[in-house]
């Protein structure tokens, strides 16, 4: 082989190595940012679920006492 040929050679095996890793850095980086989007939902769903039972939770406390009174015939 000469030297020009044996360059090419290690430079073509050389960007198939680059290739490769940059491919697979991709794969990982596509993988990570899906499960940190479904992270990110589930808590968002788990927030909105317990700020929805708090507001049910204090809508019920205001009104039970009326409810309360009108079964007793307070008013």
């Amino acid at each position: 082989m000469f030297d020009h040929e044996k360059n090419q050679f290690v430079i073509r095996k050389a960007k198939i190595k680059i290739l490769i890793v940059g491919f697979f850095i991709g794969v990982v980086f596509v993988l990570f940012s899906g499960y940190l989007a479904s992270q990110y939902v589930g808590r968002t769903e788990e927030l909105r679920l317990r700020n929805l039972k708090q507001m049910v939770q204090l809508a019920r406390n205001s009104i039970e006492p009326i409810l309360w009174t009108d079964q007793k015939g307070v008013f």
